[in-house]
C-alpha cells in the first residue's frame, strides 16, 4: 500500500476529499490530513507519504512553497495541487513543473481525482522498475528551475564561464554564440486584479515564466530564467550579422510576452534591457548592472526601456525635504476625510517628482510612511505587508502613483464602512418595500443609498453581502417576478406592464424577462393561457 497525505485549510473540503474515492481499491491509505501548513510539515516529517494532495492557497506558506520543503525531506514525493484559480491558463503548466496534476476545486469529481491518483501511482511504480534511471530524470524534472537558478548564480560569479555554459547544456540551455542581449521583467503591481494577493506572487511568477518559455520555443537562443528571488530575466544568445536587427527581434519578443501575460493573467509587465551587446565573459557583470539599475526607467512612459552603459542616476539629493510639504498636506486631507484633496495632492506629487527628478527610493519610502499613518488613523492595527511589498517593488512612477491612490481610497472606504456599520443597518424587507413603492421608476443604487442615508459605495458593498448579488441584478429579478404575476393575472398589454415596472423600452424589458425566465413575455403569456384552457 502507498501512503497519501491530504492538506487543505478548508476543513469541509478536507472531509470531502477523504470520502471522494475508494482509497483501498487504488492501493492507497490516508496516513495524514492537515488544515495548516505547519501541522502539515510536522505530519509529513513523521509519516513520509508517497503522494500529497495539497491546496495551493494556504495561509502563511502556500502549496508551492510547502512542496519545496517536502521534497527536501523526500525528493521522490508525488504532488497533486488543488486551487480555485480557474483562469490561470498557464499557471497549470507552471505547477506541473513539479506536480503530477493541477485540479480546480469547484470542478473536482471522483473520476478526475482517481485519474490523477493513478497517474501518480504509475510514476511511483515506474520508479521501482527502473529506480536509478528514473531517479535521475525525476530529479532533473522536479528541480529544473532550482538547477537553472544555480546556473545563473554561477554565471554571476564570472569564473570558469566555459565550464558553466557546458553545465547549462545539460539543462537545455544552449548558448553557443558569443553575443548576448539581456533584460529583466517587473510586474506592475497596480494592475493586479483584486482576486490576487501577496501569497499568489510566486504562483504568478511561475505562470509568467511558462508563458515566456512557450514563446521562446519559437525563437532560437531565447532563454527565460528565474534568479533565486524569482525575478525573471530574458537572455538572448545570437550570432551577430549585419542583415539581422537583433534588438528589434528581442523587443518584439518582449511585446509578445507582455500581450500574452495581460491576456491570460490580466497583469501588466515592464522590462528593462541592456542596449549593448554583451560578450560571454561579461554576462555576470551585465546581470548585476541590470539588477542595480531597476529605477533607471522610473520616469519613462515606455513599458519596455533600454539601458545604456553610460546612463546615470542623477536623482535630486534633497528629495526628502522637497516631499515633506506634500506629505503633510496628504495626511491632513486624510484626517479630514477629503478624498478629492488626497487625489489632487498625489497628482501634484507626480508632477513634482517628474519636474525635480525625485529619488525613486526616497519617494517610495515616503509613500510607505504616509500610508502607514493612514493605516493607523483608519484603525488598522497591523501594517499592510501586501501594500508595502507592492510599493517597494514598483519600478515606474505611474505604478507608484496608482498604488498610492488605490490604497488611500481603500483606507478611506474602510473608515466609512466602520462609521456606517455603527449605524442602523437596513433589512432586505425595508429595501423590498421601497422597491414596491417605486416600482414604475428606474431605481439606482444611489437612489436606494440616499433613501437609507448611507454612502453609495458602502451601500453597494453592504447590499452584496446582504443579498449575494449586486443591486441592479436584484432589482431586475424582483421586477421580473412581479412581471410574471402581472402577465398571469392581468389582460394588460406587454407595453403597459413594462411601463408599470419602469421599463420604457419594450425590447429591453423583453430581453431582461427572457434572461430570467427563458421565455419572451409573449411566449410566457401564451403558455399561461394554454394552462388555463387545459
Amino acid at each position: 500500500m502507498y501512503k497519501i497525505m491530504l492538506i487543505d485549510d478548508d476543513v469541509p473540503m478536507l472531509k470531502y476529499l477523504e470520502k471522494l474515492v475508494q482509497w483501498n481499491s487504488l492501493e492507497l491509505t490516508i496516513c495524514a490530513a492537515a488544515y495548516s501548513p505547519m501541522r502539515a510539515l510536522q505530519l509529513f516529517d513523521s509519516t513520509l507519504p508517497d503522494i500529497v494532495i495539497s491546496d495551493i492557497g494556504l495561509p502563511q506558506i502556500n502549496g508551492l512553497e510547502l512542496a519545496e520543503k517536502f521534497r527536501e525531506l523526500k525528493p521522490d514525493v508525488r504532488m497533486i495541487f488543488l486551487t480555485c484559480h480557474e483562469d490561470f491558463h498557464y499557471a497549470k503548466r507552471a505547477v506541473q513543473l513539479g506536480a503530477d496534476e493541477y485540479l480546480i476545486k469547484d470542478e473536482l469529481t471522483s473520476e478526475q481525482l482517481e485519474k490523477s491518483l493513478r497517474k501518480s501511482l504509475q510514476h511511483l511504480k515506474d520508479s521501482q522498475d527502473n529506480l536509478e534511471l528514473y531517479s535521475f530524470r525525476e530529479t532533473i524534472q522536479i528541480n529544473k528551475e532550482v538547477l537553472k537558478q544555480n546556473f545563473l548564480e554561477q554565471i554571476l560569479s564570472g569564473k570558469n564561464i566555459e565550464n558553466i555554459l557546458g553545465y547549462g547544456k545539460k539543462l537545455g540551455i544552449h548558448w553557443v554564440f558569443p553575443d548576448f542581449i539581456m533584460g529583466k521583467s517587473f510586474i506592475d503591481f497596480s494592475t493586479l486584479p483584486e482576486k490576487y494577493s501577496l501569497r499568489d506572487i510566486l504562483f504568478i511568477k511561475f505562470g509568467i515564466l511558462n508563458i515566456a518559455e512557450e514563446l521562446a520555443q519559437n525563437v532560437k537562443g531565447m532563454t527565460p530564467i528565474l534568479d533565486k528571488e524569482n525575478n525573471l530575466y530574458i537572455i538572448f544568445n545570437f550570432k551577430y550579422t549585419i542583415s539581422q536587427n537583433t534588438f528589434e527581434e528581442y523587443h518584439r519578443f518582449l511585446v509578445d510576452l507582455q500581450q500574452r501575460v495581460n491576456e491570460y493573467l490580466k497583469i501588466n509587465l515592464s522590462f528593462l534591457y541592456s542596449r549593448n551587446i554583451v560578450k560571454r565573459a561579461n554576462l555576470g557583470d551585465e546581470i548585476v548592472k541590470l539588477s542595480k539599475s531597476r529605477y533607471q526607467a522610473f520616469y519613462l512612459d515606455s513599458s519596455i526601456s533600454g539601458l545604456h552603459s553610460n546612463h546615470r542616476s542623477d536623482w535630486h539629493i534633497n528629495s526628502n525635504e522637497m516631499l515633506k510639504p506634500l506629505g503633510n498636506e496628504l495626511m491632513k486631507a486624510f484626517d479630514h476625510n477629503d478624498l478629492p484633496t488626497i487625489f489632487r495632492t498625489i497628482d501634484e506629487l507626480e508632477a513634482l517628482s517628474i519636474e525635480k527628478h525625485i529619488n525613486p527610493k526616497q519617494l517610495i519610502d515616503n509613500g510607505e510612511r504616509w500610508i502607514s499613518y493612514m493605516d493607523v488613523k483608519s484603525g488598522n492595527s497591523l501594517k499592510s505587508e501586501e501594500f508595502a511589498y507592492f510599493l517597494k517593488n514598483s519600478v515606474k512612477l505611474k505604478d507608484f502613483i496608482l498604488l498610492l491612490k488605490n490604497k488611500a481610497e481603500q483606507l478611506m472606504s474602510s473608515m466609512e464602512d466602520k462609521q456606517n456599520d455603527s449605524r442602523k443597518k437596513p433589512k432586505l424587507q425595508e429595501i423590498d418595500q421601497f422597491i414596491m413603492e417605486h416600482l414604475s421608476e428606474n431605481i439606482s443604487s444611489a437612489d436606494m443609498a440616499n433613501f437609507l442615508f448611507l454612502n453609495p459605495s458602502y451601500f453597494s458593498r453592504y447590499f452584496k453581502r446582504l443579498a449575494g448579488e449586486n443591486f441592479t441584478d436584484y432589482i431586475h429579478r424582483f421586477k421580473m417576478k412581479t412581471a410574471e404575476k402581472l402577465l398571469k393575472e392581468k389582460e394588460d398589454s406587454i407595453e403597459i406592464i413594462a411601463s408599470q415596472l419602469g421599463y420604457s423600452d419594450r425590447t429591453y424589458f423583453s430581453k431582461i424577462f427572457k434572461k430570467h425566465t427563458g421565455y419572451s413575455p409573449g411566449e410566457y403569456k401564451s403558455r399561461q393561457a394554454n394552462k388555463i384552457l387545459t
